[in-house]
């Protein structure tokens, strides 16, 4: 079992919004696999201290929360990690502010990879995280410790010069417009299947796509016709094949960098055919 313990810098009256990594000390974790949390708190001088500032128990409310959260999936800091069962933090934050109108000490025993404890960065909120996963522990951490912005960026500028050359071989396809060498920002992949009815082969993404008026609308079909025999078949009853990559989206031509996509051209499959038959040696890198 892991624990992660973070310490504010004090409650923010009304929960105004502050820095994301000026607000909090630097965490104090410890794995002990078996050892019961209150045993663990225990051991911990900085976990005493920080039920001692937090003896009295919080104010709270016996009215349970009955209004509508709304909080987006596309913000990044929800995006810098995946892990499965997330809630945005924006989300949690609202309960929080409901339930501790004026702040306290959180624990989180099942804390996965530490939304509850983002949001109470959020708020100024102290907070105790706990979780079996190792690999959740080290995910939360990463998301709630204290680290220099500056010290962050002359990081992520060491990597991407390290990387500077691979990432041309792997993540690099040419403007449509200008013809300039143009970093990839996606590559959307889909399938070869074959049809249950004909044994004929296509690709998946080619028809099994429905457009509605907005993206929210459009849809990927779970029943449509083979483009072979065009008998009405399932998708969940195809046979996969080979992946294939269907589209390629990137950002170039002006200062808007207004993100576009369009289908791989003939150098990219023939670029991804390459790796796919030379791999770059991971010790080359």
């Amino acid at each position: 079992m892991s624990t992660a313990i973070f310490k504010s810098k004090g409650i923010r009256r009304g929960y105004r919004s502050a820095p994301l990594f000026e607000t909090f000390a630097p965490a104090t974790l410890f794995d002990k696999p078996g050892l019961k949390i209150k045993d663990r708190v225990n051991e911990e001088n900085s976990v005493n201290d920080l039920c001692i500032e937090h003896r009295n128990s919080a104010a709270t409310t016996e009215v349970p929360f009955q209004g509508v959260t709304v909080a987006g999936k596309n913000t990044y800091t929800y995006d810098a990690h995946t892990y499965h069962t997330k809630v945005p933090p924006q989300g949690i934050a609202e309960l929080l502010k409901y339930y501790l109108p004026e702040g306290g000490l959180l624990l989180d025993p099942f804390a996965g990879s530490g939304m509850t404890g983002v949001a109470a960065r959020m708020l100024g909120l102290d907070c105790i995280l706990n979780d079996l996963s190792p690999a959740a522990k080290f995910i939360a951490e990463q998301y709630c410790r204290k680290l220099p912005p500056e010290e962050f960026r002359r990081g992520m500028d060491t990597i991407f010069e390290n990387t500077r050359e691979i990432r041309s071989l792997l993540y690099s396809t040419n403007c449509r417009e200008c013809g300039k060498t143009t970093e990839l920002q996606y590559v959307v992949w889909s399938y070869q299947v074959t049809c249950s009815e004909c044994g004929q082969n296509f690709v998946l993404w080619d028809h099994c796509r429905s457009y509605g008026k907005n993206v929210k609308e459009h849809k990927i079909l779970s029943e449509f016709p083979c483009p072979h025999c065009a008998k009405t078949i399932k998708k969940s009853r195809l046979k996969r094949l080979d992946s294939v990559p269907v589209l390629v989206g990137y950002k170039c031509c002006g200062s808007r960098q207004v993100e576009v996509t369009h289908s791989p051209s003939e150098e990219d499959l023939a670029k991804i055919n390459r790796l796919w038959q030379d791999p770059p040696l991971k010790e080359d890198y």
